[in-house]
């Protein structure tokens, strides 16, 4: 999301990006942050950004950022924070009182606030006590590909592709399950490509254990232009995550004319109006995720049509839409 940013800030808007983590060892994760950190000094004391826009998700990420929020602040600099974690809630109720003050105190004197949905906007305004008048919804933005014409309504052959950290948390271990669950006759020629970071290896063993090995390929992250060519041969996108801010990965398989089936947490029940543009599974139930898989595997013209109007769906998300919003929330973070 931050590439998009980058890629399409109009001419009036100059953007220094500073990036704060990397993933690794934990020392390479300190010396990442204190160099990001570094960096934001230099900035403020040299460029003196009209804004200092934070992205932050959960536990390491909070810390980091309220951190580089204090220290913008110092500056004077006005701060819009932009929520990304789709399990912030869990993680904030269970700190201990103490934090969760000092963490709401600091991240109430931003000046501008984005979430990704109206459920999370209502979160951050009813438990950490941000302001209204500072909060705004923005959808995460995606580019719309231009149509390819693949609208496939093939069963035999059908690819199936999860895309995002491999985890029990995203859902990934369900959906191993659920794919073995589909009988062998609907199941066969069909192929499940889990692509991410994370427990690979334990999917991996959990795919030789329940499912014809040679119908499983569970692969390491892949490059965006590697993730467009998935995208484009895939015939069905699964998601059932149980937590989810609004996940890019969902929205990209939308704007490529997959059908969808996913879990309605955090932002995706705004998305997805079940039966009509993607199916919605509980987070946790693997048979009815299992059901859900086969209807759109012996269905394919159904599923087709699912892609159709889930493409339609998002258009509105275009990130050619989102840059002038995202520009107004400058401008807001800059009024006295």
């Amino acid at each position: 999301m931050e590439k998009l940013i980058l890629k399409y800030a109009p001419t009036e808007v100059c953007i220094r990006h500073i990036s704060t983590f990397e993933d690794g060892w934990r020392l390479t994760k300190v010396l990442v942050f204190l160099l990001g950190a570094c960096k934001l000094l230099w900035t403020l004391l040299v460029f003196r950004p009209d804004v200092v826009h934070i992205h932050f998700s959960k536990r390491g990420s909070t810390a980091r950022k309220w951190l580089l929020m204090i220290l913008a602040k110092l500056f004077g600099r006005p701060v819009l924070l932009h929520a990304h974690s789709g399990d912030f809630a869990p993680f904030f109720s269970a700190l201990p009182r103490v934090a969760q003050r000092l963490i709401a105190g600091v991240l109430r004197q931003c000046s501008g606030f984005v979430a990704l949905s109206e459920t999370w906007s209502e979160y951050y305004e009813s438990e950490l006590g941000i302001p209204k008048c500072s909060l705004r919804v923005l959808a995460n933005p995606i580019e719309i590909p231009p149509l390819s014409g693949n609208f496939s309504s093939q069963q035999e052959g059908a690819v199936v592709v999860y895309l995002g950290r491999v985890s029990h948390a995203k859902g990934a271990f369900d959906l191993l399950q659920a794919y073995a669950l589909i009988p062998p006759a609907v199941r066969q020629g069909t192929r499940l490509i889990l692509a991410g970071d994370g427990e690979t290896q334990r999917a991996r063993q959990m795919a030789r254990d329940l499912c014809q090995v040679s119908a499983v390929d569970v692969v390491e992250w892949l490059s965006p232009a590697e993730r467009d060519e998935l995208l484009r041969r895939a015939d069905l996108f699964v998601l059932p995550s149980y937590y989810e801010g609004l996940p890019m990965s969902l929205l990209e398989a939308m704007a490529n004319g997959v059908a969808v089936v996913a879990s309605p947490v955090g932002g995706i029940p705004e998305i997805i109006r079940d039966w009509e543009n993607g199916l919605l599974v509980p987070a946790g139930d693997v048979r009815q995720l299992a059901d859900a898989i086969q209807a759109l595997l012996q269905h394919p013209n159904y599923r087709a049509s699912l892609g159709i109007r889930a493409r339609a769906s998002v258009a509105h998300l275009d990130v050619c839409y989102y840059m002038p919003q995202l520009v107004d929330m400058y401008r807001l973070c800059l009024r006295p």
